[in-house]
């Protein structure tokens, strides 16, 4: 399309009128109308003043005015829209790096998460194949009551441990000891600790105490009793139990009750079964 500035141009040369001239009569300076036909609107006034020099320019040419200020107006539009479309392209393409920057973020996040739940998974099958076998008391049943106090335990931790120094025979308590109990008892406390036999243990507390026990060949392990509650263990070779209260517990073989241990708060040690020679019918108990 041609500009105004073209088109102002050639109808002059037409007419053989020279830029001069025109200015002349115009009273338009010749730099502001060499600026006009070389559509340099940086060198223009405002649009207003613009449109003022093209109609008196085509006066003194003797062309239509009117059309020469549609041309202008056309050619000033276009020249508008040829500014604002690199600017929206421009626009749009931030737009669309900006989406792609985004999910770009999204999808390493979404990898790096996957990665963790792979590698969370791995070392939870790694840790669980290899956790080594915790001793086996799932046979221990406990019901609810009061809190073991402390001075007992630490006295029956503190006990075990003279035990250990002094003389392996021990004490062996006497049928009067064990409440006195009778003939019909201890028979069968003595036929029911075969070694070749499963025992049963039962230990219920009447009073808080604390227990150490070990059952057969597995490690040693603690448990609080509170009243009202009570453990069961099975074994096929030995118990060896370490009671912080003999008066608050009640201790039963094979279905068969071994009577009471000791006095309230008092620290004892049972073996069972443990036949001594002089009583083969009477469970060792260490004071």
């Amino acid at each position: 399309m041609e500009s105004i500035g073209e088109y102002l141009k050639r109808e002059r040369e037409i007419r053989g009128i020279s830029l001069q001239d025109v200015a002349k009569i115009t009273k338009i300076r010749a730099g502001l109308l060499n600026a006009l036909e070389k559509d340099d609107f940086s060198k223009l006034p405002a649009p207003p003043f613009v449109k003022g020099f093209i109609q008196a320019y085509c006066k003194h040419l003797g062309v239509d005015g009117h059309d020469a200020l549609l041309r202008y107006e056309v050619y000033m539009k276009t020249l508008t829209e040829s500014k604002v479309e690199p600017v929206e392209a421009a626009k749009a393409k931030d737009e669309k790096l900006e989406r792609l920057t985004t999910l770009s973020t999204q999808s390493l996040i979404a990898i790096a998460v996957t990665i963790l739940l792979i590698i969370s998974a791995g070392a939870y099958v790694i840790l669980k194949k290899y956790k080594p076998d915790a001793p086996d008391y799932s046979q221990i049943q406990l019901t609810t009551g009061n809190d073991v106090s402390d001075s007992n335990k630490k006295e029956a931790i503190a006990y075990e441990a003279r035990s250990k120094q002094e003389d392996d025979r021990g004490i062996l308590v006497s049928p009067s000891a064990l409440q006195k109990g009778d003939k019909n008892t201890k028979e069968s406390v003595s036929s029911k600790a075969d070694l070749k036999e499963p025992m049963a243990l039962i230990i219920q507390a009447t009073k808080s105490t604390w227990i150490r026990a070990e059952v057969d060949s597995q490690d040693p392990f603690e448990v609080s009793l509170r009243e009202g509650e009570k453990v069961k263990w099975i074994a096929k070779e030995k118990f060896s139990i370490l009671i912080g209260n003999a008066g608050g517990v009640n201790v039963t073989l094979n279905g068969n009750p071994l009577g009471r241990l000791g006095d309230e708060g008092k620290v004892v040690k049972l073996v069972l079964p443990n036949i001594s020679e002089e009583n083969k019918e009477i469970p060792q108990v260490i004071d």
